[in-house]
């Protein structure tokens, strides 16, 4: 009789096909064990507590490398995640830098395929998500700077790149949308006057807010920052529109800079 079926074990493939037997290392989508890596045999034990501590309190007691761990868990079914979760913090900084990484430079972190990379992008993308629609189905109104400033760092204040965000209001201050008008590189992004205009009227805003982040974490504008702002607060003025402020977020908590509160923005 012919044995003909491939056999996962911990790491590893291990083919039995026409009396031979062959195995090929195998980690996610790379070759991370061709060099006679040992890996425990059996990590669940270590899975399970860290299943309870979650179970028990969510993240709050968790390091940065151990919510990576068990986010990797579904990545990788029985190795021992921890060293990845470590490559990953030394390699972007924090946990934060890890989550906001592109997914090419994830996938450059020895061990780390294109499906994990995906995998860890996706933990982020869904938080913004739910944080973006919380904060439009209980309408947030700019009155509370606060609010929205966390609502704001929770999705871009540990971007790689620059990102511009406007969001649009109604005439009881209300946010409509929060969209996202341009991105850029670590120290620039792309405005256009006109399109944020177009959208305004689509949306039939009567005031917005324009945001932004520096990545490099110093949140004082620059002179291009002050001129696109007094070219968009001069095109939405022909319309009857509002600059209500222009945000720049940083990434320490409270950390940001307010156009309207520095004097740099005085009237509409």
């Amino acid at each position: 009789m012919r044995n003909n079926y491939d056999s996962l074990y911990i790491c590893g493939i291990s083919c039995i096909n026409k009396g031979r037997v062959v195995t090929k290392s195998y980690f996610s989508e790379t070759n991370f064990f061709n060099e006679n890596k040992s890996v425990k045999p059996d990590a669940s034990g270590h899975r399970q507590r860290i299943f309870k501590r979650f179970d028990e309190s969510n993240f709050d007691s968790f390091s940065d490398h151990e919510v990576l761990e068990m986010i990797l868990f579904y990545s990788f079914s029985r190795c021992d995640t921890k060293p990845f979760a470590k490559a990953l913090i030394v390699e972007f900084g924090s946990l934060e830098g890890v989550l906001t990484a592109p997914v090419s430079k994830l996938r450059k972190v020895n061990g780390i395929g294109g499906s994990t990379a995906r995998l860890i992008k996706a933990f982020y993308q869904l938080s913004i998500l739910i944080n973006k629609r919380n904060a439009l189905t209980s309408v947030i109104s700019i009155s509370n700077k606060s609010d929205l400033i966390k609502y704001l760092k929770s999705s871009m204040a540990y971007l790689p790149i620059e990102q511009v965000r406007v969001l649009f209001l109604d005439a009881k201050n209300k946010i409509i949308k929060d969209e996202v008008m341009g991105e850029g590189t670590e120290t620039q992004s792309a405005v256009f006057p006109r399109k944020i205009m177009q959208k305004s009227l689509e949306y039939h805003a009567v005031a917005i807010i324009m945001v932004h982040n520096h990545p490099s974490g110093d949140i004082r504008p620059s002179n291009a920052d002050i001129s696109i702002t007094e070219q968009i607060k001069n095109a939405a003025k022909t319309l009857n529109i509002a600059l209500f402020d222009h945000l720049i977020i940083g990434k320490k908590e409270d950390c940001y800079f307010s156009f309207r509160e520095n004097s740099l923005l005085s009237d509409f």
